[in-house]
């Protein structure tokens, strides 16, 4: 799997324009009553994109997977945490099947759950961008976005990105 990964990854940085910005966000006012960073991280990216499908990079023995969340823009930060859990025990099992994977709109990796305070993924090819949230610390976290330039200029992806930070600091 991992072989596959450096493959796709290769391909990513050979044929697509890659681009980052980051911007450190304040999570102290957000309530997260038992729900993951993680699902409100798909959310406020969902609801920034405009987008229904958003990919989550899961860890599995041998590389990384990408689930898809469907519905993560009305879906309650609750409900994305629940398809998180289950997709990545599923993805862990190698029991996913063909609907649970590909046709994401983009995807969050949540580098930050190990510790890293900042990582600049590449974009997978066939989607327009990545979140990447780093490691909390303090109430603070840092949020990168990779994009391919295809899709963004700077001042797109960096609007972008405010938007996600706007929208995941009005979640409650």
């Amino acid at each position: 799997m991992r072989k596959r990964i450096a493959e796709r990854m290769t391909e990513a940085r050979a044929t697509i324009a890659q681009g980052s910005c980051a911007r450190q966000v304040d999570l102290s006012s957000i309530e997260r009553h038992g729900v993951t960073w993680t699902a409100f991280f798909v959310k406020a990216f969902a609801q920034a994109l405009e987008a229904d499908r958003i990919g989550i990079a899961v860890e599995v023995p041998g590389g990384l997977v990408v689930p898809v969340i469907p519905d993560a823009r009305d879906a309650s930060a609750h409900d994305i945490g629940v398809r998180i859990a289950d997709l990545a025990d599923r993805a862990r099992r190698n029991a996913l099947t063909a609907v649970d994977v590909g046709g994401a709109a983009a995807t969050v990796t949540n580098v930050g759950a190990t510790g890293t305070l900042l990582a600049f993924p590449l974009v997978a090819p066939g989607e327009p961008a990545i979140l990447a949230p780093g490691a909390i610390v303090d109430g603070h976290c840092w949020l990168a976005l990779c994009y391919d330039r295809a899709h963004y200029d700077e001042y797109a992806a960096d609007r972008l990105l405010a938007l996600a930070v706007e929208r995941l600091t009005a979640l409650r």
